[in-house]
């Protein structure tokens, strides 16, 4: 009995003050947030999980966003999302850079700015967050430079966006973690000949609306992974040999739509798997010679997917081989709204014409 007495004395000596001491520092209504005039005009919110998101898009300059986090004690660093959302054509927001020290001492896992008129960002901006960054979206700034040669100290970087801003050229992309990379909508870049060679794990690169007139053989020949190729909206007016090749057969859909193609190079698409699509809509193709095709073909039959809808295709003995292959498995690669200049849809084509006017043929 002694014992047990001793034992209730020692948990009800430790327990009992902890619950009835008066005195005792209650937290702040916001917990675990800082306080709400603190880091005004941000906003932090959190989840049943308690993952914490910070919203700083009703910061309209430099001066708010600096004052907002140097004013503010944060009881925890680690959050989920760092957001600045601003209507580009709103002239209240006059943001333009983040300095090393902005953001103090957080880290983040995922960053997104969007809509400003950003054009600086110091090297150290997000230096805190380079074990636990997983998303960086800086679309849609005035950004004309990032520190790329430095975004492998994003040890889990996996999605990085610097679609429509003001980029003049992608040198190489060191990461040994990203698998989607976008920088759409930078009118002129300078695409170096190395920039994905040291990133292996890209499965999604977008190279949309860059008005490239050229597409260099091989840039994407070391990638094991790439599932995703878009490259629409550009000036080209051809694809040469090797222009979409990876090492592996990976490639599961190639986006060349409204460009200037009136055709392909022999060897110009390799790496793509047996259902994979291949849409080169709203272009200038007229012929589908064998020499020229054939390698595309090969890669798609028999589920795969050929989409050329809205080109101005003549449809004579230049397609007589997709026409005469074995139950035309070749011709139903196309879609059905792929139509020749003359408005007939490819797949419905009547063979006799072909028999009656293309040699060879096994008719």
């Amino acid at each position: 009995m002694l014992l047990k007495f001793v034992v209730v004395c020692v948990v009800v000596g430790v327990v009992t003050p902890a619950l009835t001491v008066s005195g005792v520092q209650q937290m702040p209504k916001e917990w675990p947030c800082p306080i709400k005039s603190d880091i005004y005009p941000c906003i932090c919110s959190y989840n049943q999980s308690y993952d914490l998101f910070m919203d700083c898009s009703a910061v309209e300059n430099n001066d708010e966003l600096e004052i907002a986090f140097r004013e503010s004690e944060f009881p925890f660093l680690k959050y989920k999302e760092f957001k600045i959302v601003h209507d580009p054509n709103d002239e209240k927001n006059m943001l333009t850079n983040i300095g090393p020290d902005t953001l103090r001492e957080l880290s983040f896992e995922r960053i997104i700015i969007t809509g400003t008129k950003l054009n600086e960002i110091a090297d150290e901006a997000f230096h805190h967050s380079h074990d636990t960054l997983l998303s960086m979206d800086l679309s849609n700034n005035d950004l004309n430079s990032f520190p790329l040669e430095s975004i492998n100290e994003y040890s889990k970087l996996k999605i990085f966006k610097l679609d429509d801003n003001k980029f003049p050229e992608l040198p190489e992309i060191p990461s040994d973690s990203l698998e989607v990379f976008s920088i759409s909508g930078n009118p002129n870049l300078n695409i170096f000949q190395n920039a994905f060679q040291q990133a292996p794990l890209l499965r999604e690169i977008y190279l949309a609306r860059l008005q490239l007139k050229v597409l260099e053989p091989g840039l994407f020949l070391n990638l094991t992974h790439l599932a995703i190729l878009d490259i629409h909206r550009n000036k080209l007016e051809s694809l040469d040999e090797y222009s979409v090749a990876t090492k592996e057969v990976s490639l599961q859909f190639v986006n060349v739509d409204d460009n200037l193609l009136t055709g392909i190079r022999h060897d110009a698409i390799h790496g793509l798997t047996k259902t994979a699509t291949v849409s080169m809509r709203n272009n200038h193709i007229i012929y589908l010679n064998k020499d020229n095709w054939s390698h595309v073909i090969d890669q798609l039959r028999p589920d795969g997917i050929l989409d050329l809808e809205n080109n101005p295709l003549v449809c004579g003995c230049d397609m007589s081989w997709i026409m005469f292959s074995k139950d035309k498995v070749d011709l139903y690669l196309f879609t059905d709204t792929t139509t020749c200049k003359t408005g007939e849809i490819i797949i419905y084509l009547p063979m006799q014409n072909f028999c009656d006017n293309c040699l060879p043929n096994d008719c």
